[in-house]
């Protein structure tokens, strides 16, 4: 492991060896992943190439100027949302017209990409809200004392019909 002049740890590097099997001989796997740091000393990147590029394990961090981590990006499910239809309808009849509305529920789909999750928070820097790539997936509540009351997660894209 390395770390910078302030502590903050810059570099990991493993050296796995899998015992062999019946029909395998000995198996390395050997990574090398890097961290890097704001001014602040706020981790901006995490398990990352020596470039600095994301690949398959990294995590972008983002914070805003009070210290609040704003938004975490990483190669995974990136969330599409489609959606639905609403469309009017008008009905002729004797005793006047009127109009029915119609909606189709938004559709969701999972693809390999960047996928971001977003943070907001309230006046007390509490975590109020969760989006990822764009759609709500955790809500949270607080009592007076600030204490988690209510959580409201939401997976719309992990539902089977």
């Amino acid at each position: 492991m390395a770390y910078d002049k302030v502590g903050n740890r810059t570099n990991i590097k493993t050296h796995v060896i899998t015992a062999p099997g019946e029909d395998t001989g000995e198996v390395t796997h050997d990574t090398d992943r890097y961290f890097e740091y704001d001014a602040m000393n706020r981790q901006t990147k995490a398990h990352v190439n020596a470039k600095g590029e994301l690949g398959t394990t990294g995590h972008e961090i983002k914070y805003d100027k009070a210290g609040n981590k704003i938004s975490d990006t990483w190669l995974g499910n990136q969330v599409t949302v489609t959606p639905g239809t609403t469309y009017t309808q008008t009905v002729y009849g004797p005793n006047g017209d009127f109009e029915n509305t119609y909606s189709t529920p938004n559709t969701y789909s999972a693809s390999l990409g960047l996928t971001t999750e977003a943070y907001t928070y309230d006046a007390r820097g509490k975590v109020v809200g969760i989006d990822r790539d764009g759609v709500r997936v955790d809500t949270r509540f607080y009592d007076a004392a600030g204490r988690t009351c209510r959580l409201a997660r939401r997976h719309p894209w992990t539902r089977t019909t």
